[in-house]
């Protein structure tokens, strides 16, 4: 974290989770309210990897060490796709982040195995990018689990 690789946004930047316990930081500047989408792809690319974010503000102390403080943690993908009627959850992080000041920011890309597993062939992309006006749309093609309504039952062909 001492020494993160500077980026430019908007900006699509690649690595691996190699050598085991692997820290990937990238250092940006952002300014207050402008919005930014961090979307991680790893699982997406058919990798056997659990992915995460992390966003975290760096400032100076008035003794000019650097203070850093949690911004933003993004594991396992969007929210709505993650338990209730979907019962499974997108193992790539997103994170929408809306800078809170002007200033420097960092951005922790991290295995959560990379202390026990690592390996070359564990690659990610990030993307930084404004957001985009859209919508997803999920068209179940199953009924609700009779015995746990809130759940879709896995219909067999």
């Amino acid at each position: 974290p001492a020494q993160p690789q500077k980026i430019a946004l908007p900006a699509v930047v690649a690595g691996r989770f190699h050598p085991r316990g692997d820290r990937d930081w990238l250092a940006f500047e952002a300014k207050a309210g402008e919005e930014w989408v961090f979307d991680l792809h790893s699982r997406r690319l058919g990798l056997p990897t659990d992915p995460s974010l992390l966003v975290e503000s760096v400032t100076q102390s008035p003794d000019g060490k650097a203070v850093t403080k949690e911004i933003a943690f993004a594991d396992d993908g969007p929210a709505e796709f993650q338990g209730g009627v979907f019962d499974r959850p997108s193992f790539d992080p997103t994170i929408t982040f809306k800078p809170p000041a002007d200033g420097t920011y960092r951005l922790l890309v991290r295995e959560l195995a990379a202390d026990s597993r690592a390996g070359i062939d564990r690659a990610w992309v990030l993307e930084a990018r404004r957001p985009v006006p859209g919508f997803r749309l999920v068209v179940p093609l199953a009924q609700p689990d009779r015995v746990d309504p809130k759940k879709i039952a896995r219909s067999v062909p």
